[in-house]
C-alpha cells in the first residue's frame, strides 16, 4: 500500500521473480564450463591434483591449440553418444576422495558416503568407481523420484554383489520403499522388486559372476523390464496395476532396513536414473563402454565426448586458465594474531602463499574503529602491535601486493562491519555513536542492547551515508582489491525502531504510531534500507575504483532454503541476499555457511551435511548475474577432513570461489587431536594444490550495460522516496533513500527518459549514455521544474 496516492515500486527482490529458479544465461554456460574445467585442471581424473600441465592438454605438450582441438575431434568421433534427454540424476562416481558423490545431471542430487567405502579413480568400467565392502558401505541421497508418479528408467555398471544383495533402494519415507535392483535369494539373478503391491520381476540372468555388467530396470506405466549388458532379461507380460507411491531418499549399495545381507559387495560404477522409459537403442549405447581412454577428453564429466567439451576446451585456449577466489577470513580482535603487526602480517601472507590462498578478507572495522589511518572513524590504537605510527592495513597490502621475485600477487579485502557498531565498550570521543547518538537502532519497546552490542539504523539517512564515506574513505587512500560487508543486517524482527526511521515509514505508506511487527509493509520497509545501502555502496565505490569487488557476509540459519521469503535473512534479519545477486547490486555472496560436518542435528528436518548444501545450492541457484563464494566454519568442525569435504563439495558445484573462517581458530573445536599445520598440509594437498589467481569478472572488465545515479532535491531539501525509472525498463524501477540519492543499473548505452515520481510531480528528463560500462549522473532539482 502506498500512502496519499503516490506510486511505490516494489524493488524488494520478491518482483525479480521466484526464488530458486536458474536461468541459463550466456554468462552462467561459460562460467560453469570454466569452472567445471578448473574442477579437471586440479582434481582431474587420471591425472595427479598437481598435474604440471592444463587438463585440455590432450597431446601431452603442455598448450592447449589446434591439435588437442585435433585429438578432441578424434576422440569425439570414437565415444558412444550417451544420451542426456530426461536425465535426472547421474551418479558419474569418478570421485577420488571425499565423502561425497556428486550428482552430474546438475539436479543437485548430491550422495553422501557411509562407512567409508573406497574410491577407485581408475577401477571403473568408466574411469572411476565406488567400491563397497559388503559389510557396512552405502551411499544415501534424499528423495529423487516418486515410483508411482510416472516412467522411468534406471541403469548402472556393477561388478561382484552376492545374494540378496541390492544395488539401489528407496527407503520408507510416506509409503512402501521398495528394492529398485537386487540379487534374487539363492541364484544371482538380477530382480526388482518394484511392484503395485502383488509381484517382483525377476529375470534368469546371473550378474555375480566376478565380471562387469550394465544393469537396469524401466518402468512404462504398465510394465516393467529388467536389463542386463543391453538386452532385455525379463518383462511383464501383462499390465500391472502401478508402482507404489514412496517418499524416501535412495539408497545405494544396501537395502532399506540396512539388513547385514543387503550390503553390497563389489564395485558400482555410473548410474543413471532418467524421468522417462529409455528405447532399445539408447540403452545398448548405455551399455557400450567408451573404446578410448576414460576422460581423456571429457571435461565435464559427462562420460561422453560432445559439444560441451569443445566449449570447455575452446574456452582455456581463447580466455587461458579460469580464475577462483580462494579466501580467508582474518579478523582484528585481540584474542588472535591477524595483521596488526608487522610479524603478524609477515605470517599470514607466507602462510596463504604457501598455501596458495589467494585473497585475503581482513578486518578492518570492528566496531566504529579502523585498523588503519581513517580519516572518519578512530583507530584502534591500543590492539595496533606496530604501535602509533604502524599502518596494519597499509602494511598488509604492501607485502601481498609485492610481486619480486615471482611471489604470487595476494587480494586484499577490506572487511566492514556495518550495523553493529558497539560491543558495550567505552566510546571513543570520535566514534560515531559519539558524534550521531541518534543514529543508534532501537527494538520495539525502545531498548538499544541487541547481542551485548548497538547497531545503527540503516533507516536513518545519516547512518547509511557514514558508512558509505567510512568505505569510500578507505577506497580512496588504500589499494584494496575488495569491500566486504559483514552485519550488513538487522538484529532480528523486532528491531529497526530508530523514529527517524519510523517517521520515514509512516510518511511514506501514510501511517501512524508505531509499527506492529506483523506489518508487512514495515518488513518491507527494513529489508528495503537494508538493500539501499548495500546499492549505495556497490555504485559509490565503483565511482571511486571501477575494479574494485564488492562481497556481502550472508546468513542462512534454519531451513529456510526452501521457502526463501520466510527464511531467517528474508523475514527475521531483512537481508534479502537473495535479491541482491540477481538484482546485481553485489559482486559476490560469501555466504556464511558456518555447519558442523560431523555434528548431529537433533530434531532437525535435514542432517548438517545437506542443509549446508542446501543453502549454498540456493546461493548457486541465484547468481547467474554474479557469483558465490562458499565457506566453510573451519573453527566449527571436529576434524579437518569435515572442512575440506565442504571446501571439495563447494567447488564441485561451480562456486565463483571458496572461503574459510577463519585465521588463527582453523581447528578451534577439533576432537581428534589436530594441528593448524594439518588444517594447511590437508588444504594444500586437496583443495589448493596449486596457485590459482582470482578470476576477473565479465561484468566489470566486460560490462555490457551502465548505471545510472543521482541525488533528487526539492530546493536545498533531499526527496525521500521519490520513484525513480528509465522509461521502457520497467525492471530500472528504484526509489530515492533518505538523502535523495537513487541509483539504477543494466541501462544500456543509448538515448533515455529518466523518469522521476513524487506525490503530484511527474517529470522527465532525458539522458545519454555513451558507452558500456559508464557511471551517469543526473541530479534533478523539482524546485526548478519546468
Amino acid at each position: 500500500m502506498s500512502g496519499r496516492g503516490r506510486t511505490r515500486p516494489d524493488i524488494v527482490s520478491g518482483s525479480h521473480g521466484g526464488y530458486g529458479m536458474r536461468v541459463q544465461t550466456k554468462r552462467n554456460i561459460v562460467r560453469t564450463a570454466r569452472s567445471a574445467l578448473l574442477v579437471m585442471l586440479v582434481c582431474a581424473i587420471g591425472l595427479t591434483c598437481a598435474a604440471d600441465c592444463p587438463a585440455p592438454d590432450l597431446n601431452g605438450d603442455c598448450r592447449v591449440d589446434m591439435a588437442d582441438f585435433a585429438v578432441l575431434v578424434d576422440q569425439w568421433l570414437m565415444g558412444p553418444d550417451y544420451t542426456t534427454e530426461g536425465l535426472h540424476a547421474y551418479w558419474a562416481l569418478n570421485e577420488t576422495e571425499g565423502l561425497w558423490a556428486y550428482d552430474s545431471s546438475g539436479h543437485g542430487f548430491t550422495a553422501q558416503l557411509k562407512n567409508n567405502p573406497l574410491w577407485r579413480p581408475q577401477g571403473g568400467i568408466v574411469a572411476g568407481a565406488i567400491e563397497l565392502d559388503g559389510v557396512n558401505d552405502s551411499l544415501s541421497a534424499g528423495f529423487v523420484l516418486n515410483p508411482a508418479e510416472g516412467p522411468f528408467s534406471v541403469f548402472a555398471w556393477v561388478k561382484g554383489g552376492d545374494d540378496r544383495q541390492v544395488i539401489l533402494t528407496q527407503l520408507d519415507g510416506v509409503g512402501v520403499g521398495r528394492e529398485w535392483l537386487q540379487i534374487d535369494t539363492s541364484n544371482g539373478y538380477l530382480i526388482t522388486r518394484l511392484t503395485d503391491g502383488t509381484s517382483l520381476l525377476q529375470s534368469q540372468t546371473v550378474i555375480t559372476d566376478g565380471d562387469w555388467h550394465h544393469v537396469g530396470v524401466v518402468w512404462d506405466g504398465l510394465r516393467r523390464s529388467l536389463y542386463v549388458d543391453g538386452q532385455q532379461v525379463a518383462h511383464d507380460e501383462e499390465p500391472i496395476a502401478g508402482l507404489q507411491w514412496c517418499n524416501g531418499g535412495l539408497s545405494i549399495g544396501a537395502g532399506k532396513t540396512g539388513a547385514d545381507y543387503t550390503f553390497w559387495d563389489g564395485l558400482i560404477d555410473d548410474m543413471r536414473i532418467f524421468a522417462r522409459v529409455l528405447n532399445e537403442e539408447e540403452i545398448h549405447t548405455l551399455s557400450t563402454p567408451p573404446e578410448f581412454p576414460p576422460n581423456s577428453a571429457d571435461f565435464n564429466g559427462s562420460d561422453g565426448i560432445d559439444m560441451a567439451d569443445f566449449a570447455l576446451l575452446a574456452d582455456y585456449w581463447l580466455v587461458g586458465p579460469p580464475g577462483e577466489y580462494r579466501c580467508i577470513w582474518v579478523d582484528s580482535w585481540y584474542w588472535n594474531p591477524s595483521f596488526m603487526s608487522p610479524s603478524e602480517a609477515d605470517d599470514l601472507i607466507a602462510t596463504c602463499r604457501e598455501n596458495n590462498i589467494n585473497t585475503v578478507i581482513v578486518q578492518v572495522r570492528k566496531v566504529g574503529d579502523a585498523a588503519y589511518n581513517s580519516n572518519v572513524e578512530p583507530r584502534i590504537e591500543s590492539w595496533i602491535g606496530g604501535g602509533p605510527s604502524f599502518d596494519p592495513l597499509g602494511y598488509l597490502i604492501d607485502i601481498a601486493h609485492d610481486t619480486s621475485g615471482g611471489k604470487p600477487y595476494v587480494q586484499v579485502h577490506a572487511w566492514f562491519v556495518a550495523q553493529r557498531i558497539s560491543k558495550l565498550e567505552t566510546l571513543h570521543p570520535e566514534h560515531v555513536l559519539s558524534q550521531h547518538p541518534d543514529y543508534v537502532m532501537l527494538d520495539v519497546n525502545g531498548n538499544e542492547i541487541a547481542d551485548n552490542g548497538r547497531y545503527i539504523d540503516p533507516g536513518h539517512p545519516g547512518a547509511v551515508d557514514w558508512n558509505v564515506e567510512v568505505i569510500l574513505d578507505c577506497l580512496r587512500n588504500y589499494a584494496i582489491d575488495g569491500i566486504n560487508l559483514d552485519y550488513i543486517r538487522y538484529p532480528g524482527s523486532a528491531w529497526g525502531y530508530n523514529p527517524v526511521s519510523v517517521a520515514r515509514f509512516n510518511a511514506v505508506y501514510g501511517k501512524t504510531g508505531t509499527p506492529s511487527l506483523s506489518d508487512p509493509d514495515w518488513s518491507d520497509w527494513r529489508r528495503e534500507c537494508i538493500t539501499l545501502a548495500v546499492k549505495k555502496i556497490y555504485i559509490q565505490s565503483m565511482r571511486i575504483d571501477p575494479g574494485v569487488v564488492l562481497t556481502v557476509d550472508t546468513i542462512n540459519w534454519g531451513w529456510g532454503y526452501d521457502n526463501y521469503t520466510a527464511s531467517s535473512p528474508y523475514a527475521s534479519v531483512f537481508q534479502d541476499w537473495v535479491g541482491w545477486l540477481r538484482s546485481g547490486i553485489i559482486d559476490y555472496n560469501t555466504l556464511m555457511g558456518y555447519v558442523c560436518q560431523s555434528c548431529e542435528c537433533t530434531g532437525c528436518p535435514v542432517s548438517n551435511p545437506i542443509r549446508y548444501q542446501n543453502w549454498c545450492n540456493l546461493s548457486l541457484d541465484n547468481d547467474d548475474k554474479r557469483g558465490s563464494i562458499l565457506s566453510t566454519g573451519a573453527y566449527l568442525q571436529l576434524k579437518v577432513q569435515d572442512a575440506i569435504d565442504q571446501l571439495l563439495w563447494a567447488r564441485s558445484r561451480n562456486a565463483a570461489g571458496l572461503n574459510i573462517y577463519d585465521w588463527y581458530s582453523e581447528v578451534s573445536r577439533n576432537e581428534i587431536g589436530e594441528s593448524r599445520a594439518d588444517f594447511y598440509r590437508e588444504l594444500k594437498n586437496q583443495v589448493f594444490p596449486e596457485w590459482v589467481d582470482p578470476p576477473k569478472p565479465e561484468w566489470k572488465t566486460h560490462p555490457e550495460t551502465a548505471i545510472l545515479e543521482g541525488h533528487i532535491t526539492d530546493g536545498p531539501l533531499p526527496v525521500d522516496h521519490a520513484t525513480v525509472e528509465v522509461v521502457g525498463l520497467p525492471e530500472a524501477c528504484t526509489v530515492t533513500d533518505g538523502s535523495g540519492w537513487y541509483g539504477i543499473l543494466d541501462v544500456p548505452p543509448g538515448e533515455h527518459t529518466l523518469r522521476i515520481r513524487f506525490y503530484d510531480v511527474d517529470l522527465t528528463v532525458p539522458v545519454v549514455v555513451p558507452h558500456p560500462g559508464d557511471i551517469i549522473t543526473v541530479d534533478a532539482d523539482l524546485a526548478n521544474r519546468p
